[in-house]
Order: C-alpha cells, then sequence, then structure tokens
C-alpha cells in the first residue's frame, strides 16, 4: 500500500506539478480588502486588460465580514506591480488604503528554497544521529527518516492531486507533522527496545515485534484523534491562512499514524532478522507471526509461557530448596525432600496447595524430624 502510495505521489507531482506561492519562485502578491459587490468575474476581466492573463485570483473575508481578493501575479518588478494595483483601484474605485503590494524577487525565492533543502538534509542526519545513540542501533533511526519521507511525499502529492498553493504555512505544517510522525515511530521503536532487553524471546523477532506494535496501538490511535479534532475545527471555520496549515496538517496526522505502524516497524524487523541472534530464532520459530513468548531472567524464576514440565519441576527444587535452608538454619526442624515424579500439576514448594501429580500424592514428601526429642529418647 504504502508503495503504491509513494508511486501514486510520484506520478501526480510530475504529471500537474505543484503551484508554489510567491515566497518560493518570486512574484507579486495584491491583496485587496473591502471591495463591495464586486465579483471575481469582474477582477479577472480587468486584471486581464491589465496584461495579466495568468494573474491567480483568490477571495477572502474579513473579520468584519468584508469581501476582498488575494492576487498574485508572476510581476517581480516592484515598480510595475504597484502600477498595476493602482489601476485596478481606480478602475473599481477602491481605497488605496485597503490595497496592500508585496513584490518577491526570484532569487529571494531561489535562496528560501536552497536554505529549506539544507535544513531539512541536516535535521535528518541529527535525527539519525541521535535515534541512533540513544537506542543503540543505527538501524532504527534510518528507518525512521525513511518514514518520514514517506509521510513528506504523501503529503505532497495529495497537495498537487487537488491543485492547492503550496506556501510557507504549508511547510510549517510539515514540520509539526514530521514531529508527530517521528514522536509516534519513537514510542513504537522504544518499546520494541524495551521487551528486546528485559526478556529473553522465545519467538521470532517478527512476532515480538508485532507484540510491542500491539502494546503501543491503542495510545498511537488515540493521540491521532486528539490532534485531529482542533485541526479539523481549523480546517472548516479558520481563514484562509489557518486553512492552508490545517489541510496539510489533516493529511499529515492520518499518514503519519499510518506509517508508524505499517512501515516503520516491519521495515526494521525485516532489517534486524537478518542479524545473526535473530536470524537464528527466524528459522527456529518459523516466520509465520505466533504467539509471543518470553523467558525472564530474574532470580527463582525458571521457564516459560510454554509450561513445559521440566521448567515448573526446576521452579519447585528452588522453592523447596529454599525452605529446606531457611528451616535448617533456625535449628528447630530439619526437612527431608523426595525427589518428585514430573506430574502436570503446578509444582510449589512443599506446604503449596496444589503440589500434586497425576496420581494425586504431593511431589514432595517430607519428613520432619525434632533433634531435641531424639536426644531425650535416647537419654531414657
Amino acid at each position: 500500500i504504502s508503495a503504491c502510495l509513494v508511486v501514486a505521489s510520484f506520478a501526480v507531482m510530475g504529471l500537474r506539478g505543484m503551484e508554489f506561492s510567491i515566497e518560493f519562485v518570486g512574484g507579486t502578491s495584491i491583496t485587496f480588502t473591502d471591495t463591495g459587490d464586486t465579483s471575481i468575474e469582474d477582477m479577472r476581466s480587468a486584471f486581464a486588460d491589465a496584461g495579466q492573463n495568468e494573474a491567480t485570483i483568490q477571495t477572502t473575508t474579513s473579520s468584519d465580514g468584508d469581501a476582498g481578493f488575494v492576487v498574485r501575479l508572476t510581476v517581480t518588478d516592484a515598480t510595475e506591480a504597484a502600477g498595476i494595483a493602482n489601476q485596478i483601484a481606480s478602475q473599481f474605485g477602491f481605497d488605496g488604503n485597503n490595497i496592500e503590494v508585496q513584490t518577491i524577487g526570484p532569487d529571494w525565492g531561489a535562496s528560501v528554497i536552497q536554505q529549506s533543502l539544507i535544513a531539512f538534509l541536516v535535521s535528518l542526519v541529527l535525527i539519525i544521529a541521535y535515534i541512533g545513540i540513544r537506542f543503540r542501533d543505527f538501524k532504527m533511526g534510518i528507518v525512521a527518516v525513511v518514514t518520514l519521507l514517506h509521510d513528506l511525499i504523501i503529503v505532497i502529492g495529495v497537495y498537487a492531486l487537488v491543485g492547492r498553493e503550496f506556501s510557507p504555512n504549508a511547510v510549517a505544517a510539515l514540520l509539526t507533522i514530521l514531529g508527530y510522525s517521528l514522536y509516534d515511530t519513537v514510542v513504537v521503536f522504544h518499546r520494541i527496545t524495551d521487551n528486546v532487553r528485559d526478556m529473553n524471546i522465545r519467538c521470532s523477532f517478527m512476532t515480538m515485534a508485532n507484540h510491542s506494535l500491539n502494546q503501543v496501538f491503542i495510545r498511537s490511535i488515540n493521540t491521532t484523534l486528539t490532534s485531529l479534532i482542533p485541526v479539523i475545527g481549523m480546517l472548516l471555520f479558520g481563514g484562509e491562512t489557518l486553512k492552508d496549515f490545517a489541510f496539510a496538517m489533516v493529511i499529515g496526522l492520518v499518514i503519519g499514524c499510518y506509517s508508524s505502524i505499517a512501515v516503520a516497524t516491519p521495515l526494521y524487523s525485516i532489517w534486524k532478522v537478518r542479524e545473526d541472534r535473530y536470524a537464528k530464532l527466524q528459522k527456529k520459530f518459523g516466520e509465520r507471526i505466533g504467539a509471543f513468548e518470553f523467558e525472564r531472567s530474574g532470580a527463582g524464576m525458571a521457564g516459560s509461557l510454554g509450561n513445559s514440565k521440566s521448567a515448573r519441576l526446576k521452579t519447585a527444587r528452588v522453592q523447596a530448596a529454599n525452605a529446606q535452608a531457611a528451616m535448617a538454619a533456625a535449628g528447630d526442624v530439619v526437612v527431608e525432600i523426595d525427589e518428585p515424579a514430573v506430574g502436570d500439576g503446578d509444582a510449589q514448594a512443599p506446604g503449596g496447595s496444589n503440589a500434586l501429580g497425576e496420581d494425586g500424592k504431593p511431589l514432595y514428601q517430607q519428613t520432619v524430624h525434632n533433634p531435641r526429642k531424639a536426644k531425650k529418647k535416647k537419654k531414657r
């Protein structure tokens, strides 16, 4: 699915192209406020008469309910742009105080793009370095960056598909999206690292990674839904500036949640099972994702979730030996323990409520002697 989405995004960007704002390609933005009953068709006709057939015109509404227009031209000369704006204002009788002209040269736009790309590449390198050092595995950092690029490509592809202008507000939204996506990915990786560090795995790495995903799945969904609620509100009821930001955020939050679960972890697992340790587990337990089993390495614990007879017997022996040593140290009793037969019940230390074998007899036979009473009998 992810590969299809990425390929489709590149195809849309190649066929339809991107609509960049003047901040990136240079040009002029003319803002008209309080334009009365002037229609967008009248504005298009007026700019066409002024020789600006490629002018992009958008309608706006102020907080007071006044109508207006934002017109973007490819003109990069400030004097020429001001002349066009004054001509249109005179034609419709607009107040000169309600006109704002902003001209950006092409060199400045190219400089912004170059600096943005450099900053983005540096941030990717730092992300790889930090995650690699923090989790002691640079594979995690590389996979996290691949996931971020996946999110970025799809969001830009959607922009190209709907023909929405790519503005600095969209860039700010993309950076926010990358932060959310990276946060979700790091949470999943942290859970995987904890499971690997704290438990001796008795299953394939794929099974363990799937178990880690299940542990954080609901949390990721809830975080995304909570973030989407205010963003959707901005998209529906906000102004044009907020809508640019919210549009990218809605797409990015959904894609980021999806990628942290369905892209980052599978990619990392596929790469990780190539290591010798996990390749052996893969060969032993198979490629299918099964039940997650582990064995804790703490003292006094033996066995696994597999409930093996030998593990239960070993646990019972350890507990019984501890009980014998404690009673012998007290000086009152000495406990003699006969070796049990292996049964299907759960073996426990002497005195346990369910230390029975298949025949219903106790697994451990106890003989308790009181040394003091034995001495008195000899004297008599």
